[in-house]
């Protein structure tokens, strides 16, 4: 465990106390014996892709008094590139140590790489906007300067641009590499979620688009450094969607787990605030009213939407009676009304809980709200179905649920919960037209009615932050 973790750990034991630190190192301990040895031995299946040689990418990667070992490595990872129509464009920030100059100078004899060096000190979205307006590739990368790419990373790039013109951004997944180059920890993405990004820049490594649209909106900003690929992604995303924003289902990327680097937990104000200002400047640009927090630990970001002023109605669903009986009571509601549906025996935790839910539902963009369950024994029994995952949950321990990267942050998701979800009354009404035939259960209703949300192109969301209670199956 690193230096930073270790600071984490003492910091969250005087917050939480030993209970939930036990919990934590249990879950350290999982990770680092159990995940990270299983993830190492996995042998990487990378189907074979082909792109048009004459798609040129232009990768980017500002430099600033980088270890020597590492800066190398990040060199030759693009060097070995299956993809040969690429270019390197080097960025020195006025380095004070000597090393990052000859290493660059050295590696600039390469035709494919260019070295700048700036005269002073500007920081990484400067350097990184300097690099990007001598860039020739139609394609923008962005690589750390002591972060490696997988041999292939270009080459499938490449191709998911030329495949689907239409497609302006794309992001891979990520794995975490240490000093001796053992992988762990590898962080599945899945599609573009709107609702994700809001408070966790998952799309950072590895991340592409169009030179044309960077320089459209106006390259990176110097007064979100530290967070300026964050605020990237999120003036992007006013701009763009899931037709024009891509994914690829690959580990293209290896993030370098330094002392001092982001990937190793190295976290503080200097990187919480940008974040904080990003999130807020993107929700205020879009006219939403909303106070935007951060865990006084860990970097996770919460946004608190004002409460719903319209008027919330709950109803138990247990069989096809009470179904019936619903469509003629929300009759005599108003659309903008907002309505829960659960199985008898859910309840949320607490008054804040339940707020936290129809706050969110109260959301213009959003068709449908699921919150976490949880049964007596503090199991989790949902807490969202994303991408290809099963319909049918396990009970799982709340050291699970508490620290897996995924399931702590707000999310779009598949399917509702099939033990409580909520929606507009309008929506419903919509919904109830086209779906006459009886339902059986909550759970049936779920999936047909997340079903109808995706059609419709109304998001689905769950969120950790509301919890209710199951007190019987």
């Amino acid at each position: 465990m690193s230096l930073s973790n270790l600071r984490r750990l003492k910091a969250f034991y005087f917050e939480f106390g030993w209970s939930s630190t036990w919990r934590l190192l249990a879950w350290y301990f999982i990770q680092i014996f159990i995940l990270n040895p299983k993830y190492r031995r996995q042998k990487p299946s990378h189907p074979p892709v082909s792109a048009p040689s004459n798609l040129k990418l232009s990768v980017v990667m500002p430099v600033y008094n980088t270890d020597p070992s590492a800066l190398r490595k990040a060199i030759e990872s693009v060097q070995k590139q299956v993809h040969q129509n690429w270019e390197l464009i080097c960025v020195d920030d006025c380095s004070t140590k000597k090393e990052p100059d000859e290493i660059l100078r050295e590696a600039a004899k390469d035709p494919r790489i260019k070295y700048l060096k700036l005269e002073k000190n500007s920081g990484i979205s400067k350097a990184t906007n300097h690099g990007a307006s001598q860039a020739s590739g139609e394609i923008l990368c962005f690589l750390d300067h002591d972060d490696e790419l997988v041999p292939h990373a270009l080459c499938t790039v490449a191709a998911r641009f030329s495949k689907n013109p239409q497609v302006n951004v794309v992001y891979s997944n990520h794995d975490k590499m240490d000093r001796l180059g053992k992988l762990s920890e590898p962080m599945i993405k899945g599609p573009w979620d709107p609702e994700w990004i809001l408070t966790f820049n998952y799309t950072c490594h590895f991340f592409a688009l169009r030179r044309a649209l960077f320089n459209e909106i106006g390259g990176l900003r110097p007064e979100y450094d530290h967070a300026q690929d964050h605020d990237l992604i999120l003036r992007l995303s006013e701009t763009q969607n899931a037709r024009t924003i891509d994914s690829i289902d690959d580990v293209l990327y290896h993030w370098r787990m330094l002392p001092a680097s982001t990937a190793s937990g190295a976290h503080g104000a200097h990187t919480r605030n940008p974040h904080l200002k990003a999130i807020a400047d993107h929700l205020q640009r879009k006219g939403v009213a909303a106070t935007v927090t951060c865990h006084p630990i860990f970097s996770v970001y919460k946004i608190d939407f004002p409460a719903a002023q319209t008027q919330c109605t709950t109803f138990t669903i247990s069989n096809a009676d009470d179904f019936r009986k619903l469509s003629t009571s929300t009759s005599q509601l108003q659309n903008e009304d907002l309505l829960i549906l659960t199985r008898p025996g859910v309840l949320p935790l607490s008054d804040k809980d339940f707020q936290e839910m129809t706050s969110n539902l109260n959301r213009m963009e959003i068709g449908g709200f699921s919150p976490t369950i949880l049964d007596q024994k503090n199991r989790v029994h949902y807490a969202g179905l994303f991408g290809d995952e099963i319909d049918t949950w396990t009970p799982r321990d709340r050291l699970w649920f508490d620290y897996e990267l995924t399931r702590i942050h707000q999310r779009s998701v598949r399917q509702l919960s099939p033990f409580c979800f909520g929606t507009k009354v309008g929506i419903w009404k919509k919904f109830s037209k086209v779906h006459t035939y009886p339902i059986e259960s909550l759970a049936q209703l779920a999936k047909v009615f997340s079903e109808y949300l995706e059609h419709d192109r109304l998001r689905k969301i769950w969120s950790p932050h509301s919890k209710f209670k199951l007190n019987h199956l």
